[in-house]
């Protein structure tokens, strides 16, 4: 005959598997379906302990998960000793204290034992009153059954959690980096793994602004996690528990962000989601960035892992001073001669009575951070243009970033002094200074020595200068920015990295120290504002004798 199975000896059911169970201690009955048929019951013990690991630094979007962190913000993993399970308690009939069973020997536990309890009403630490070999009486005064679990420390001494990340270097090496953490009176364990990320990110760039997109392993890495439980044995001997993978990756970015801002250190807000909700942000430092004619610049987005596999393009749409649409379309228009030749400029080129608004252009899969390259002439008439990141579903287009405007600067090319720098975003933000640039040298250090003179007649001097330190300042101005303007342009004065273009065939960089002393105030009444600042250009390098 079939057999039946119950939790409460009233209620049973065909199926041997239970769901939806609180841990403790239950009952099983079993039965023949057939009436005058056997009975039997056994005790189980449903386990309490659930995974040590509590919280960790990935954010929930709706129904996405962001794994991307900025490194300059804490980046914690937080674990919850939990030493053995409580599976029942009762009352203590000597003393009307809490009875509490445990599921390991607790023989070696001293009476007067400090430990800490997570069970039901019993929460805290309370000192050892009893004992028994599955059992602790704990100064408490019984008032109901529980379950959890309890910290034992002369159990389990010197207890620690070890954390190991894992990732790969530049070399394509696998290197793996371990953090040890003790608990806190209540066993929880929170491990900030932020200075060990950061020393997997450096400040340089190796891009040489060829490719649409190009992924900066300089800026981002990703890395993966285990632990494991660690404690000493009555000998002092180490004992280490398994250890323990989270499956998923994790991301690092060279951002820091800001008390009050969304998600904490995490950049949820920056990392695009093929549902499309909510729409990535782009990794700038300016509300509206700046581009210039025949001059580097890119703009950073995440790559992340949930666009893997598909085929995502960038859409560039050119705008008039009026921020429309300007007429054209999808592609260059133009007209021939009656030989069917093309009708030319006078400088030989073809003569173009339309041209695309809308580009759309593939980028190559690559997980990280990207810095999407813009580099293009584009016509008088177009003051701004507006990206977008998507990918289609059944030929219809989808978002997966925000549209970002970007304006075309316009100034005259004269005497520019073009500068990049690594903003609080975590990527590369680029602006022009046009007009006049005051520079100046600096000299100063100088070491000078008294010769004793002998000679008075003759000798060439009294004093010598045997060394000397030179440079040069360039303090450069810009006149009515925007506030927007100008809060974009703050990040580059705590920038660590900010660098001045010093040639365009070949594209080559020269690193500069802002000068520390130079902060600008503005009004926001206007919402215009001058703005200024000095920097040095590298020590002249010069004798000394």
């Amino acid at each position: 005959m079939p057999l039946q199975y119950s939790l409460d000896n009233v209620n049973f059911q065909a199926a041997k598997t239970f769901s939806g169970l609180t841990g403790g201690l239950k009952t099983v009955y079993v039965r023949d379906a057939n009436p005058l048929g056997c009975n039997k019951s056994s005790t189980v013990a449903i386990p309490i302990l659930t995974s040590l690991l509590v919280k960790e630094p990935s954010v929930a979007v709706g129904s996405n998960i962001s794994r991307w962190s900025a490194a300059f913000n804490p980046i914690v993993f937080t674990y919850q000793r939990k030493d053995f399970a409580v599976t029942n308690a009762n009352l203590n009939s000597v003393d009307g204290k809490a009875k509490l069973f445990v599921n390991t020997d607790t023989s070696a536990v001293k009476p007067g034992d400090i430990v800490y309890v997570d069970a039901g009403v019993y929460k805290g630490t309370f000192k050892v009153t009893a004992i028994g070999s599955n059992f602790v009486v704990i100064d408490a005064p019984y008032t109901s059954t529980a379950i959890g679990f309890i910290n034992i420390n002369s159990l389990r001494p010197y207890y620690k959690v070890i954390t190991e990340i894992s990732y790969t270097d530049v070399y394509g090496q696998v290197k793996t980096l371990q953090s040890s953490n003790r608990p806190d009176g209540k066993g929880l364990v929170k491990t900030d793994l932020s200075n060990f990320l950061q020393s997997l990110l450096q400040v340089k760039d190796g891009s040489d602004y060829t490719r649409t997109n190009y992924r900066d392993n300089n800026l981002s890495a990703s890395y993966q996690v285990k632990y494991a439980q660690q404690w000493d044995d009555a000998a002092g001997g180490a004992i280490l528990s398994n250890w323990i993978s989270i499956p998923q990756q994790y991301y690092v970015v060279y951002a820091a962000k800001q008390l009050g801002q969304q998600y904490g250190g995490n950049l949820a807000e920056y990392v695009p989601f093929t549902n499309g909700q909510p729409l990535a942000k782009w990794l700038t430092d300016f509300s509206e960035p700046v581009y210039s004619n025949n001059y580097p610049f890119d703009i950073g987005f995440i790559y992340s892992e949930q666009l893997l596999g598909l085929d995502i393009y960038l859409e560039l749409t050119l705008l008039n001073i009026n921020r429309k649409p300007l007429n054209g379309g999808a592609e260059n228009v133009t007209l021939l001669n009656e030989d069917s030749s093309w009708l030319t400029n006078q400088d030989g080129s073809k003569l173009i009575i339309a041209r695309p608004v809308t580009t759309a252009e593939p980028l190559l899969k690559q997980l990280g951070l990207n810095r999407l390259l813009v580099d293009a002439t584009f016509p008088d008439d177009a003051y701004y243009f507006t990206i977008a990141l998507k990918y289609e579903v059944a030929s219809v287009p989808l978002a997966i970033t925000q549209t970002q405007t970007v304006r075309i600067d316009k100034s005259a090319d004269d005497q520019s002094v073009y500068l990049r720098w690594i903003g609080l975003s975590g990527s590369w933000n680029y602006y022009r200074f046009v007009y006049n640039q005051e520079v100046s040298l600096d000299v100063q250090n100088a070491v000078i020595i008294k010769n004793y003179v002998t000679d008075w007649e003759n000798q060439d001097g009294i004093e010598d200068v045997i060394s000397k330190a030179a440079g040069q300042k360039i303090k450069v101005m810009a006149q009515d920015l925007s506030v927007a303007d100008i809060k974009g342009l703050q990040s580059i004065k705590y920038s660590p990295k900010v660098q001045m273009l010093t040639g365009k065939d070949p594209i080559k960089w020269q690193t500069i120290v802002i000068n520390s002393a130079t902060f600008s105030e503005y009004e926001t009444f206007n919402g215009q504002a001058p703005f200024s600042l000095t920097f040095n250009l590298p020590s002249i390098n010069i004798q000394t004798q």
